[in-house]
């Protein structure tokens, strides 16, 4: 069973006592409602130690970031929003016939600060992937990379090679955990 924390951000950063999911809310109180048809993977590709501060950023401008789900080196899972939320993770995107991946898509974003991935990072990914699968019924071709998602094609790359090199092994894995 997966440990998954929700972070209040006064853990994070001492001077704000907001959750991110009280933001988030504010698109489901607008009859906004995740529609969850998708996962989508992420990679931060941060400098050292600025992760947070850029998930901090969220609160200085709504539509800088937001995410479901964040994965620290040590495999640490934190919920940011509830999956009923509209995150803005995906940006400008498109998969098959649905555009705008923010409002049909759960967000994972794996911390990514240039040292090496962990094995714990990528195995509690697929654990959380397969969770979310089973929660929601989202079938595992829909757990998609961002680079796969991103529009126009080509704008964005994450998450590298170095996460995992064969996606569709990736998906393959989280299947053996549905």
């Amino acid at each position: 069973m997966l440990d998954i924390h929700l972070y209040y951000i006064h853990k994070l950063y001492k001077k704000s006592m907001f959750i991110l999911n009280q933001i988030t809310d504010t698109d489901t109180a607008k009859g906004k409602v995740n529609q969850k048809r998708y996962i989508v993977v992420h990679t931060t590709a941060s400098k050292p130690n600025t992760t947070f501060q850029n998930i901090l950023k969220f609160f200085k401008k709504k539509d800088y970031l937001s995410v479901h789900y964040t994965i620290s080196y040590q495999g640490d899972i934190v919920q940011l929003a509830k999956d009923d939320a509209v995150c803005y993770h995906a940006g400008i995107s498109q998969w098959m016939n649905d555009k705008d991946l923010n409002n049909c898509s759960i967000g994972i974003e794996v911390f990514d600060n240039g040292q090496p991935f962990t094995d714990i990072q990528r195995e509690n990914t697929i654990e959380l992937c397969a969770m979310i699968c089973r929660r929601w019924k989202i079938p595992v071709s829909k757990v998609l990379p961002h680079s796969t998602v991103a529009y126009p094609r080509g704008r964005k790359s994450d998450p590298p090679k170095s996460f995992y090199k064969d996606w569709s092994e990736f998906q393959d894995k989280i299947d053996e955990k549905i």
